[in-house]
């Protein structure tokens, strides 16, 4: 884990130019070499530089290495409209208890059942049942128009 080392004391700084109080600053030291200023009280919650977070973060979203492809894009788009309230169709999905089983909520096995299945980059995912939630047993894949005739069709 990344370290960061108080090099100075820096003393009591105004944060902002328009700033009405001062604040203790210190210079810290990352293991990365990197030296940067920072508020004295902020020492504990900060774990690296901003450089070092950066490249961790780069790290951890590559645990599949698949985040640019339609399938994933597919998979997390399915989990947003059921489980973020803040995604436009949410109303839809997740407040109407439609959800996502929760062994497809980790998308290396979805991404199994997904080519086990048929899944290929220019198909959907379709609940055969629109009222039951997303799982193995209820979901297929349909090509975009197919799946919106079926929508259209239902209504």
């Amino acid at each position: 884990m990344t370290m960061l080392n108080v090099v100075n004391d820096l003393g009591m700084l105004f944060p902002k130019s328009d700033s009405k109080r001062k604040v203790r600053y210190l210079e810290v030291l990352c293991d990365c070499g990197c030296i940067f200023k920072i508020q004295a009280k902020h020492l504990k919650n900060v774990p690296s530089c901003k450089n070092c977070s950066y490249t961790r973060m780069k790290e951890i979203s590559k645990t599949h290495g698949e985040s640019n492809n339609g399938l994933y894009t597919s998979w997390k788009a399915m989990k947003s409209r059921c489980l973020n309230i803040n995604n436009k169709d949410y109303k839809y999905y997740g407040l109407k208890g439609i959800t996502v089983c929760d062994n497809w909520k980790d998308y290396q096995s979805f991404a199994a059942w997904a080519r086990d299945n048929g899944w290929e980059e220019n198909l959907t995912i379709d609940r055969i049942n629109s009222s039951k939630n997303y799982d193995p047993d209820n979901c297929r894949w349909l090509t975009r128009s197919d799946n919106a005739g079926r929508k259209f069709n239902e209504a």
